[in-house]
């Protein structure tokens, strides 16, 4: 078994035990505002390097279907360590929140990279993030083979929907080395939306929820759900909760929660952080 923890206030861990969903909100309003650019302005800055000034037309083609290729995802963030001080201050109301751990292998789509699609149960995947530098060149490189190719052939859009597409993909679960200590797990959502540009009317295509809003600090953010109570009903998901470092929450009080939303034989365990 393998836990992968969720860190939150105590608000959003009652709501998770209470109605077993967990919220998937869109990148582009998490903590790190260039969760997704960052893997793809490096991309571009060593694409653009690697060809001569004839290819920019060309280059500025790709980079263009790219980005309408590219969709917003939508994220629900895991740490597979349980106590992290540093979490505990970003995620968890400055250590009075909790650590909720899932055994990711009950979820039925652990290790897969989501898809843009209409099928929701392909839109949605459990992987590791990646903060190596050489996976990241490695990708790039392909991409940049790709494009090598294509500018030789006369057609060559294929070409740029495998390269543009890997690019797309590889984003999603590629993150900064200044954030390793997360040691981030990702859950990951691609819905694809739709506008009728006569009605104004924007459609969900492949969703796993109805698309809901909540109030974020100062802001309206747009949110998924995923619904894990149905997850194992013999193996419940949720396997240990760890109280932050100022957590005031008794085990007393907790125990009769977990009784009531009847979640049996989770490990109860406080943060060994030294932090008041």
């Amino acid at each position: 078994m393998s836990i992968i923890y969720h860190y939150c206030d105590a608000n959003a861990f009652l709501s998770i035990i209470h109605n077993k969903k967990l919220w998937l909100s869109a990148t582009n309003n998490m903590n790190d505002y260039k969760e997704i650019d960052y893997f793809l302005d490096k991309a571009w800055n060593k694409i653009n390097a690697a060809f001569p000034e004839e290819y920019d037309f060309k280059l500025r083609t790709f980079w263009d279907e790219r980005k309408l290729n590219l969709r917003t995802p939508y994220v629900c963030s895991f740490s597979k360590k349980g106590d992290v001080l540093s979490q505990w201050r970003a995620y968890a109301n400055d250590g009075k929140g909790f650590a909720i751990g899932f055994d990711r292998d009950l979820f039925s789509f652990n290790n897969r990279v989501p898809t843009y699609g209409s099928d929701p149960e392909r839109t949605v995947g459990l992987k590791d993030v990646i903060y190596d530098t050489g996976k990241e060149i490695e990708c790039i490189q392909q991409c940049i083979e790709l494009l090598e190719e294509a500018f030789k052939s006369s057609s060559y859009h294929q070409n740029f929907i495998i390269a543009a597409s890997r690019l797309n993909h590889f984003a999603m679960f590629s993150k900064s080395q200044a954030f390793i200590e997360e040691d981030e797990v990702r859950m990951i959502h691609t819905p694809r939306f739709g506008k009728n540009y006569e009605t104004g009317e924007i459609s969900v295509i492949g969703h796993i929820s109805p698309l809901k809003h909540r109030v974020s600090g100062d802001i309206i953010t747009s949110y998924f759900e995923y619904d894990f109570s149905e997850t194992n009903f013999f193996k419940p998901p949720i396997k240990e909760i760890i109280l932050g470092p100022k957590c005031k929450v008794s085990n007393y009080d907790l125990e009769l929660l977990l009784s009531t939303a009847e979640l049996s034989n989770v490990i109860i365990n406080r943060s060994s952080a030294s932090y008041r």
